[in-house]
């Protein structure tokens, strides 16, 4: 069985109201049998204060059909907060681990400190200046989930960070609860599906 990442959000006067009203509304959606990929696996949520308010803006070019023009145009959307953190998160919690050969085993590292390599995608080998231009939003991408994972480890603190990360990652676990307003919280992480 695999895992599957969610986000959801909820409304409650606590973060337990919250989180049941979620679960109830991923059980109707989803069914009541198991192995939705949803909060409905989730025994519970840990909560953690993230810094989402602070968190510099950015923009990401995106091609969309502009009806006035009747053609496609690239125009700059607002990244959402969320998805830069779970894109911080998928980073973080990646580059994280290396494979020590001598160990027969993964190691902890920092990485923060370690370069960062684009993929190269078999379909884009035999084709260089797709390649070349594959690779650089690729970096591009990588290097704003590192710059992203860096202010969160900065703000909350390295230990908080990690322990935010572990638990996104716990497909077994509880999930992650931010409080994100007034009696509004999301929920996100790996749920068994």
């Amino acid at each position: 069985m695999g895992a599957q990442s969610f986000v959801c959000e909820a409304r409650g006067k606590s973060m337990g109201e919250a989180f049941m009203s979620a679960v109830d509304e991923a059980l109707h959606w989803n069914g009541h049998g198991g192995y939705t990929g949803t909060i409905a696996e989730k025994p519970g949520a840990t909560l953690f204060d993230v810094p989402l308010s602070e968190l510099p803006e950015r923009y990401q070019d995106v091609e969309m059909w502009d009806s006035d023009a009747k053609s496609m145009v690239v125009k700059p959307i607002l990244i959402p907060t969320i998805d830069r953190l779970e894109n911080a998160i998928y980073w973080y919690g990646n580059a994280c681990w290396k494979w020590d050969e001598n160990r027969r085993d993964t190691v902890k590292i920092d990485p923060f400190s370690a370069s960062l390599a684009p993929s190269t995608p078999h379909w884009l080998k035999d084709k260089p200046e797709e390649l070349a231009k594959y690779q650089a939003e690729e970096l591009a991408r990588m290097e704003a989930w590192k710059a992203d994972a860096e202010f969160f480890a900065k703000k909350m603190g390295l230990a908080k960070w990690d322990k935010l990360v572990e638990t996104y990652n716990q497909k077994w676990d509880e999930c992650v609860a931010i409080k994100t307003g007034e009696d509004w919280w999301t929920f996100m992480g790996l749920a068994s599906c």
